[in-house]
């Protein structure tokens, strides 16, 4: 009776963990075909997906414009063909992202034929990264600019 007891408590644990990976992953789907491939976006739409905080505004809304452009290019250059996986997904999938971040489990990427364009930071159900700091050196690992 235990075992059926602890098997039916992983269980639910194991389907919840995957549940919020599928949600974050909607939702990054969504931020790409309503924010990044349409491009006529306000901030009251951005701010559906993009958790912002007050400062540095219009320093954080032309990085957001430069990097959705470039993201659209990248996109649209490829046929619309792009992946979303998660960190762990993208490790399993032996795909390279040289990506430093503290806390894994809230990392995606978006990938294009087997490489990362971007990685994007989930906290709270909003993004609160999608591009990188300006690094010179490749060797380098990559962080995130945040949002927040």
């Amino acid at each position: 009776m235990k075992f059926i007891y602890y098997y039916l408590i992983s269980l639910f644990f194991f389907i919840g963990c995957g549940d919020y990976r599928n949600k974050n992953k909607q939702m990054i789907g969504s931020f790409i075909k309503e924010i990044i491939l349409n491009q006529r976006y306000t901030n009251n739409d951005l701010k559906k997906f993009v958790d912002l905080d007050e400062t540095n505004n219009n320093f954080k809304n032309k990085i957001i414009r430069m990097n959705t452009k470039f993201l659209k290019e990248s996109i649209e250059k490829n046929n619309m063909e792009y992946k979303l996986f998660s960190d762990k997904e993208i490790r399993k999938q032996k795909i390279k992202s040289n990506f430093e971040f503290n806390d894994y489990d809230k990392v995606y990427h978006l990938v294009i034929k087997s490489k990362v364009i971007t990685s994007f930071i989930i906290e709270k159900d909003k993004i609160i990264s999608f591009s990188y700091n300006i690094i010179k050196n490749k060797r380098i690992p990559r962080t995130p600019l945040l949002l927040k």
